[in-house]
């Protein structure tokens, strides 16, 4: 038997400082990226320009990205966390 594999993408999303876990690229559209993890929680993303896409990639570096939406339970805890960054 004889099966067809496909590589994931997968991204570390840290909030704060808070690792929160992997999360898969389920789709890219108009610039944008979803983020899903395995408890279906999503983030929407601006997706990173390709240099520094390709730059991060080769060199092993984390990026800033912005988000355009998320799920509530990722929501909460980006808001937990800035407020504990301004206190």
């Amino acid at each position: 038997m004889k099966v067809e594999i496909t590589a994931v993408q997968m991204f570390n999303v840290d909030i704060g400082g808070c690792d929160i876990g992997p999360f898969r690229c389920a789709s890219t559209w108009n610039g944008m990226s979803e983020l899903i993890n395995d408890a279906g929680h999503k983030i929407i993303i601006e997706k990173p320009s390709t240099f520094s896409a390709l730059f991060a990639e080769v060199f092993d570096q984390s990026q800033e990205v912005t988000v355009v939406t998320a799920s509530p339970q990722v929501l909460e805890k980006m808001i937990k966390d800035t407020k504990a960054g301004a206190a």
